[in-house]
């Protein structure tokens, strides 16, 4: 990258590969290409016209975010000012959540966000990346959750911050890290909202996030309205065939931990739950699979 920066024919050679080759090495290329470049507006000018030149199905934009990452350590001014301007730009604004976590996400960039989510050029999807090498780890609860609460008010914005949240929460146990209350109440709407519609086309299951989360935020009284919701969620997919209980072996577990009352009540004595299919919540799949009810005590 940093030879080829240097030398133009060769560059302009490469540039249509460049700007539509899927290859995540090519953000690496991006960083030579930033680190020895003389005019880094010039460049990314460049790389912008190239990738606006390229048929939109191709598209690819990860040297544009290597060459940006670069940016942000070695001139901070211009790739504040590219972002900026970037939120609102009718070629790459639908791409901005995917750019602006190309480096460690800091108060500006939690705004740039907002915008971004108010403006609706940004696809909701690409939030997901707030999620990813760690770079939400910078952003504070409180922030975070304001942006996961604006998120959930998006369509398709439920399974976006199910995947932040996984990561935020992912390995830790409820004892060992507090939480900001903010930050457990958005978790717990999000609980609330997931529905588990069409569950069952889905390619990927999401047992393991939504357990991970439930055993952060559906502890304690606070959390007894968004573990009434879930749980009546789980029932009615279960009920109408959308789900089985072997598909969220952990999730089950977990929340029967959590909340095992309710769990009893919804799961127990709900009348539309038919017997065939209690037997399948709670003995059918104990072979590889803990039951729910050995997570709650004899009393």
């Amino acid at each position: 990258g940093a030879e080829v920066a240097q030398d133009a024919a060769t560059l302009n050679a490469l540039l249509p590969d460049l700007v539509s080759t899927h290859n995540a090495r090519l953000t690496t290329f991006g960083i030579g290409l930033a680190e020895v470049c003389s005019d880094k507006k010039v460049l990314f000018q460049v790389l912008y016209d190239a990738i606006e030149k390229t048929t939109p199905e191709m598209r690819q934009i990860n040297v544009l975010l290597g060459f940006l990452s670069s940016c942000a350590e070695s001139d901070p001014a211009f790739y504040n000012s590219t972002l900026d301007d970037l939120i609102y730009d009718d070629l790459l604004g639908e791409w901005f959540p995917r750019i602006q976590t190309s480096f460690a996400i800091d108060q500006s960039g939690v705004e740039r966000l907002h915008k971004a989510l108010d403006l609706g050029k940004a696809q909701i999807h690409l939030f997901k990346f707030i999620a990813y090498g760690c770079v939400h780890e910078s952003i504070s609860d409180d922030d975070l959750a304001g942006l996961l609460k604006k998120i959930l008010s998006k369509e398709g914005g439920t399974d976006v911050a199910l995947e932040i949240l996984n990561m935020r929460f992912h390995g830790r146990k409820k004892e060992s890290l507090e939480y900001s209350d903010r930050l457990l109440k958005v978790a717990r709407d999000m609980i609330s909202a997931y529905s588990f519609d069409d569950e069952r086309r889905r390619q990927n299951n999401r047992d393991y996030a939504l357990a991970e989360v439930v055993s952060i935020c559906l502890n304690g009284p606070d959390a007894s309205h968004a573990a009434t919701i879930i749980y009546q969620h789980i029932a009615k997919a279960i009920s109408e065939c959308r789900i089985y209980s072997f598909d969220y072996p952990r999730l089950l577990n977990n929340l029967a931990q959590a909340q095992p009352t309710i769990f009893l009540d919804v799961f127990l004595e709900r009348d539309d739950v038919k017997d065939y299919q209690r037997r399948r919540i709670f003995s059918d799949d104990n072979e590889r699979h803990d039951n729910p009810l050995s997570q709650i005590s004899d009393d």
